[in-house]
């Protein structure tokens, strides 16, 4: 019914921020922070639309972290993801590796408690323990 996310927005608050693509200048930039390295010509070029939107959604939490918090992010992805490392940054040569980044900085790896596997959350919703 609705072609373009514009017309919604004002019908439904906040769906822009869940449908928003990182531009192509938003990907570059993404793709050059001192975290991450990039491999085998590796570009903003290579990065599909459902990744940019990941993107999009990295960046936006990137923004709201402290330093400190930056880097238990670092930690955290190298704890869980198996991305190799270089000099403090996240080796990226492909797509894979760079949705395996982006699932570390929206916090999507977990363990579970009694068979120790390692999982990637699909979906996400918060919840409060009284």
């Amino acid at each position: 019914y609705f072609q373009r996310l514009e017309s919604i927005t004002t019908i439904f608050k906040g769906i822009d921020i869940l449908y928003k693509e990182a531009t192509e200048q938003e990907t570059e930039a993404f793709l050059h922070r001192d975290f991450i390295a990039l491999s085998n010509d590796f570009n903003s070029s290579k990065v599909n639309k459902s990744v940019r939107k990941k993107i999009a959604l990295a960046a936006d939490a990137l923004a709201n972290f402290s330093d400190e918090e930056k880097q238990s992010m670092v930690d955290y992805i190298k704890n869980t993801s198996g991305l190799n490392t270089q000099n403090n940054a996240f080796i990226i040569s492909n797509e894979e590796e760079l949705k395996k980044l982006l699932f570390g900085i929206s916090e999507r790896y977990y363990e579970t408690p009694i068979s120790k596997q390692l999982r990637i959350a699909n979906s996400v919703i918060n919840v409060t323990l009284d």
